[in-house]
């Protein structure tokens, strides 16, 4: 048996007798498999009960999907470190470590090539323009996406009233959720801990439905670093501005959607063809991270697919015995982000607290 499967042997199962319980709690406290940003805020949730906390990390670094790469003076961020000040559970914990103000501006205007591009042909119209202004692209992308998610009218307002209840509120019932549940957006990986054991116990993989690409680029030349825009079809559909290197390079970011098939971002002249695609550009270096074949990742972020929040949602959320889950895949609000880690951190790490605090109320009275 591996490492993490005498891990659920040992912890996984509910314990009947109280005795073993207040053994393996003192011995042990808790055991975090430890993944990214949820581990980190069960500790400090934990850490004041006086519990001893062991984190057993899969990889070599902090973060899961959180993943920052230095080189040549400049980070390159390759997974979810983007902040917005809507995110309060990470704002709070951003307070507290005093790192509020520790903040990178990302997309700089004012340089030499500031505008978006298009580059969609169509043979029934006029080409678009070659060059819009921020301004005008993000009119057509708010058409565009309120189109795409306004099925229910009132662009969500009311199937989605209060986003961290989806699921069903005082506002809506979950019939009404489920009707409009056809939001594409990864789905969890396989969690079976008990293949013979109740439903309840099992966590089944239904598939990726985001198979992204994402690759960073430093590009000769300053002038891209006010630059945006998009390319269909191309191996990478867009691309973005980030800032400028040290160097006086401009970082350009690029998406692509699921090309599993026929590209790999490790092949450089592909990657060179598809930023060029977008935009002219002369590349002079490329980092990337496969997260579609990161053995712990298997895909991008957490989009799932249809029906999959009604079905699984709550069912994912719940412990396994004397084991908590937590994870931006399947938080509450702010899904496939900081913030949702550090939302399903805090509700795991008050319920252990809040377990404990009963057993030791228990054992005093003894």
């Amino acid at each position: 048996m591996d490492a993490m499967g005498e891990y659920f042997e040992n912890f996984g199962a509910p314990l009947t007798d109280d005795s073993e319980f207040r053994r393996k709690t003192r011995a042990a406290a808790r055991e975090y498999p430890y993944r990214g940003a949820e581990s980190l805020k069960d500790y400090c949730w934990t850490f004041p009960y006086g519990l001893s906390v062991l984190m057993v990390g899969a990889r070599d670094r902090v973060g899961g999907r959180t993943y920052t790469v230095e080189s040549d003076g400049h980070l390159h961020e390759m997974g979810g470190t983007w902040v917005t000040h809507h995110m309060a559970y990470l704002f709070k914990e951003m307070t507290r470590y005093k790192m509020d103000q520790d903040l990178t501006l990302t997309h700089h205007r004012g340089y030499d090539n500031d505008y978006y591009t298009i580059n969609v042909p169509d043979n029934k119209q006029e080409p678009p323009p070659e060059h819009l202004t921020h301004e005008e692209a993000g009119q057509i992308t708010a058409r565009v996406w309120t189109i795409f998610i306004n099925a229910a009218g009132q662009n969500c307002r009311s199937i989605c009233p209060l986003p961290h209840s989806q699921l069903g509120n005082i506002l809506v019932s979950r019939e009404e959720v489920e009707r409009y549940d056809k939001i594409s957006s990864s789905a969890i990986h396989r969690r079976s801990l008990d293949p013979n054991g109740p439903p309840s116990h099992h966590r089944r993989q239904h598939g990726h439905v985001n198979y992204m690409t994402n690759i960073h680029a430093d590009v000769e030349g300053s002038e891209l670093t006010s630059w945006n825009g998009m390319g269909y079809p191309n191996l990478l559909m867009f691309g973005y501005g980030d800032r400028v290197t040290p160097s006086g390079r401009a970082h350009i970011v690029g998406f692509g959607k699921d090309e599993r098939a026929t590209f790999v971002p490790k092949n450089p002249e592909k990657a060179v063809d598809a930023f060029q695609k977008l935009h002219p550009m002369e590349v002079n270096r490329m980092i990337f991270h496969n997260w579609n074949t990161d053995p712990w990742s298997l895909g991008g972020p957490a989009w799932w697919p249809p029906e999959f929040m009604a079905k699984y949602q709550e069912e994912l959320q719940s412990r396994h015995g004397l084991v908590f889950f937590a994870s931006a895949d399947w938080a509450h609000g702010w899904r496939a982000a900081i913030d949702g880690a550090l939302e399903q951190g805090s509700q795991a790490a008050l319920q252990v607290g809040k377990e404990i605090r009963k057993m030791r109320g228990v054992m005093a009275r003894i």
